[in-house]
């Protein structure tokens, strides 16, 4: 039964990836793609000048971040000769599949085969998750980089108190290239602490010798000494801000992130226009509501439900040590940052999307909590129930998923969020701007072949979301050119983000839309003149 349940896992991993190879093409760039790239490009010329350009430093915000993802995406388009946002995708995407197989890989350590597979089935079938794997340079690679920070924990603990090279090295690499990525993995450093000193408190209950507990002591520090500085020269190696001031500037970006001061547009919630700064403190909890599928909310009970049972099993010792301390350290790694984000009070926008490092440990959860249920000695019809109610939620998640293509991340499920149409009332869909990329493609097939000169297309967003496709297409270049929107624009590409298409005034050609939302509105505001035979 163990081997079957992991070859399903592993079948399932192999299929994402056929479909994903398959359909990577077909996703826009998303707003923060331009300037997450050139910030690639910034640190390696950092390199090349011998340190001497500090455009990686003083540029935009670029020292809030480190550049690991943003670099490897530019080798990536240098070798294969690609587009830098199609390179870029490419790289998201693996980065996505890895999560999936460090899922399959963490449940099944911490649930069995089963709940591995169910926690690799559950990761990839949560759209808002999927949406981001294809087309997200910073939010993804944290994620992913975060869980394999984990799996490296989970992974130390059978060599405890004395890591061997293998083990320390792989976890500084791993929580080392989440710092490379963003500052906010610092907190995986509290993880690994959390988890040794349980160990500890576990031998130490077992009446181990003070002198044993006093060596065991020394070994860790030893070890974990070591994977911090490894952690820390990774880290400094992908960022040039943390170079010039390994101790004192990462922990000044952390600050500064916990209050980004860049955003200052609203932020739609509940069909209000907030913002950042003063959202409610519901707004995280309730976009995770929305936008989760309804399978993860049958877990949710189920694991309710399991609660009782497990406290007691802690209190009478019966439970394993080792899957008490690791499932305890995912809940934490779940409940903390969103609390802390709460507590804080810290400006949020974009849903989810600064969250989504928490989905695949939800999955895993989510994953353990039903094998445990469908493995028990429940009746039954009642497993049986639960399961194909699961399956339905699962069939009808993917059903959605097909039908929102290429843009699975403005889902909403249909118990919490009302499905996409009504929360797209309430709630920002396409804020990062995939969507024009579809608009432009329209354009490009349909509008005025016949027009005297180019027509000159702009955006609600950013430029380069509309020029990148009008420029790369060779029968576009002559009868197109991009323009920033204030320099009189003949078409107008409007997303709701913001109401744009509302304040832009003009005749409607296209809607690109998906389930009933609109997305994308191609707005002509100023016809072109017409070209003479």
């Amino acid at each position: 039964m163990k081997d079957r349940w992991t070859r399903v896992g592993v079948a399932f991993i192999v299929a994402a990836a056929l479909v994903g190879l398959a359909t990577v093409h077909q996703y826009g760039a998303t707003w923060d793609e331009e300037i997450a790239l050139k910030q690639g490009a910034t640190v390696i010329t950092w390199y090349k000048t011998g340190f001497a350009d500090r455009s990686a430093i003083d540029q935009s915000n670029y020292r809030l971040y480190g550049g690991l993802f943003n670099v490897f995406a530019q080798a990536a388009r240098a070798a294969t000769g690609s587009g830098l946002y199609e390179a870029s995708h490419a790289l998201s995407l693996a980065f996505g599949l890895v999560s999936v197989a460090l899922a399959l890989w963490i449940g099944s350590r911490l649930g069995g085969a089963l709940a591995g597979c169910l926690s690799a089935v559950f990761l990839w079938m949560t759209p808002v998750y999927y949406g981001h794997a294809f087309n997200n340079p910073k939010d993804i690679p944290f994620a992913v980089l975060s869980l394999a920070a984990f799996a490296a924990i989970v992974a130390s603990w059978r060599w405890l108190p004395r890591l061997p090279s293998i083990a320390w090295i792989a976890t500084g690499l791993a929580i080392g290239s989440t710092l490379a990525v963003r500052v906010g993995g610092l907190v995986l450093f509290l993880y690994l602490a959390a988890v040794w000193a349980a160990w500890l408190a576990i031998r130490a209950a077992d009446r181990t010798p003070q002198s044993t507990l006093g060596a065991d002591v020394s070994a860790l520090a030893v070890s974990g000494l070591r994977i911090v500085l490894l952690a820390w020269i990774v880290m400094v190696v992908f960022w040039p801000y943390a170079a010039i001031d390994p101790i004192r500037n990462p922990f000044d970006a952390l600050q500064a992130t916990a209050h980004f001061p860049d955003y200052t547009g609203t932020v739609r919630f509940e069909g209000l226009d907030l913002a950042p700064n003063h959202l409610p403190w519901t707004y995280v909890p309730v976009w995770f509501g929305v936008t989760l599928p309804e399978f993860y909310f049958v877990a949710a009970a189920i694991a309710l439900w399991q609660t009782p049972a497990v406290i007691a099993a802690i209190v009478r010792r019966q439970a394993d040590g080792e899957r008490v301390v690791l499932v305890l350290t995912l809940v934490l790694q779940i409940v903390f940052p969103l609390a802390t984000a709460i507590a804080l009070r810290s400006s949020l926008y974009d849903g989810i999307r600064h969250f989504l490092f928490v989905v695949p440990l939800l999955a895993i959860g989510a994953g353990i909590a039903v094998a445990s249920f469908l493995q028990s000695g429940i009746h039954r019809a009642v497993r049986g129930s639960v399961g194909a109610l699961i399956a339905v939620s699962i069939v009808m998640t993917c059903a959605d998923m097909i039908r929102l293509h290429p843009y699975q991340s403005v889902y909403f499920n249909r118990v919490f969020g009302g499905g996409v149409a009504a929360a797209a009332e309430r709630f920002d869909t396409d804020y990062w701007g995939q969507s024009y990329r579809e608009g432009v493609e329209w354009l490009m097939a349909n509008y005025r072949p016949d027009a005297a000169e180019p027509v000159r297309v702009a955006n609600c967003s950013k430029e380069f979301l509309t020029g990148y496709y009008i420029d790369a297409t060779p029968a576009a270049r002559g009868r197109f050119v991009s323009v920033p929107i204030e320099q009189s624009p003949q078409i107008v590409l409007a997303t709701t983000r913001w109401s744009c298409q509302e304040q832009t005034k003009g005749r409607v050609l296209h809607v690109v839309s998906r389930l009933g939302a609109p997305l994308c509105y191609v707005i002509e505001v100023a016809p072109p003149a017409r070209g003479t035979d």
